[in-house]
């Protein structure tokens, strides 16, 4: 299990880091952030429709391309506000969640793997929620007094 885990995370620095060099060449061709992020997330929606066959069904063309759409906005969104390490790790989620069966039945084969990953993604949500507190505490007296 741990070896899954640590293999998606060096897959996922390896795709962050495909995401932030091909910002950054767009970036440098283009000084408007806004038109970067624009460019960016066609480019990535057009690389993700030339890899499938829409022939048969081209309605699920359409809710393809929302979502990839929705996904590379979310993505470059990440990028641009809070940086390479926070695109790391919601890329690391966003692939973890999609890769396992998620289940509430511990007693199926696949159940240890569902709790791990909760728990993994628990774990690193709960250590950013601490590291973003600072040394500052969870609760101060002042906000435990009611506003008067």
């Amino acid at each position: 299990m741990a070896r899954v885990l640590l293999g998606g995370l060096f897959d996922e620095v390896g795709g962050s880091l495909i995401f932030l060099l091909t910002l950054f060449l767009v970036r440098t061709v283009l000084k408007n952030q806004w038109l970067v992020g624009t460019v960016w997330v066609v480019g990535w929606v057009a690389v993700r429709f030339l890899r499938q066959s829409f022939i048969d069904s081209p309605e699920l063309a359409i809710t393809t391309g929302v979502f990839w759409t929705l996904l590379f906005s979310l993505l470059v969104f990440i990028i641009l506000r809070f940086g390479f390490f926070a695109l790391i790790v919601a890329v690391f989620v966003l692939d973890s969640v999609i890769s396992c069966f998620l289940t509430t039945d511990f007693s199926a084969w696949y159940g240890l793997t569902s709790s791990a990953i909760v728990i993994v993604i628990l774990a690193m949500a709960l250590h950013g929620f601490r590291l973003a507190l600072g040394s500052r505490p969870l609760f101060s007296p002042a906000s435990l007094v009611p506003n008067k």
